[in-house]
């Protein structure tokens, strides 16, 4: 019984420093205040070190300079000194959008309809589908008439 509780103790002890040995450290956004998950954390020793989902990253005791990267936010460097429980993260990406633009008029307005169309249409080729008139074809000012219809004119003409 008294071999478990020395190396109970002895358990304990490691633990202990183990735990005295590394720094605790949580990373928060700068505007929110919410812990950030994956940011990594970087010593000048190349250990990387992840966050997880509550922000939390367990730190070696053996680091002079600290570098925070995270996607979307500014990489902050730190050294051994400045280093706090808590580090904050400002968002290099934008949280608004303004976009400006004139608001449309309620109801249907014919007059500016046409002026659109008729502004359409001459800019379309005209010998191009936007060019085509299908009521055209049947106005007899436009259209040239045909072979009989000029003999049937003619005819008309010669009786009177």
């Amino acid at each position: 019984m008294k071999k478990r509780a020395v190396a109970f103790c002895w358990m304990a002890l490691l633990w202990m420093q183990a735990a005295q040995a590394q720094t605790r450290c949580v990373v928060v956004d700068m505007e929110t205040r919410r812990p950030l998950k994956a940011v990594r954390v970087i010593t000048e020793d190349n250990i990387t070190v992840e966050t997880d989902y509550t922000g939390t990253c367990l730190l070696p005791k053996t680091f002079k300079k600290l570098k925070f990267v995270g996607y979307g936010y500014m990489r902050r460097l730190m050294n051994k000194e400045e280093l706090t429980d808590t580090v904050q993260l400002l968002s290099t990406m934008l949280n608004e959008v303004v976009v400006y633009g004139k608001a449309p008029k309620p109801g249907f307005d014919i007059k500016e309809a046409a002026r659109r169309s008729a502004r359409i249409g001459a800019s379309m080729s005209p010998g191009g589908f936007g060019g085509f008139d299908f009521f055209r074809m049947f106005d007899k000012r436009t259209r040239r008439p045909s072979k009989k219809e000029r003999e049937a004119n003619e005819r008309i003409l010669k009786t009177y």
